[in-house]
């Protein structure tokens, strides 16, 4: 799945994209989130975190631990200071997609984000 493929698939699951809005844009630097923003900022950022550390509700445990937390703050540092994205907001994106799904009680919303993690590991 690409940046293409990711926003046709938002654009299928209003529910889904409106959570992820709501996400990117409790952070100042995306309080415009347009297409090409979600696209360029959130996408990593939902990949590695769907696909990398799973979503909640599929694990037994039902926080993600600490270890995971470290390991998505030391991706953030290499992959957004590389890329000259201001890495401090970019984490708070991170955490709050991961307080989100720690959250996530809707049945279709968890459908929705199961099915873009199968099409996220599908190209890896």
């Amino acid at each position: 799945m690409n940046q293409q493929a990711f926003s046709q698939f938002l654009s299928e699951s209003p529910a889904l994209q409106a959570e992820l809005q709501a996400v990117a844009q409790d952070n100042t630097q995306f309080s415009v989130v347009t297409d090409a923003a979600m696209m360029v900022v959130l996408y990593p950022v939902v990949r590695f975190v769907v696909t990398e550390l799973g979503l909640p509700w599929l694990h037994e445990v039902k926080r993600y631990s600490e270890l995971q937390r470290q390991r998505f703050h030391r991706w953030i540092d290499s992959k957004y200071d590389e890329a000259g994205f201001d890495v401090d907001k970019a984490e708070k994106v991170g955490e709050k997609l991961l307080q989100q799904l720690e959250k996530t009680q809707d049945a279709r919303l968890r459908q929705d984000y199961e099915r873009l993690a199968m099409l996220l590991k599908e190209d890896e």
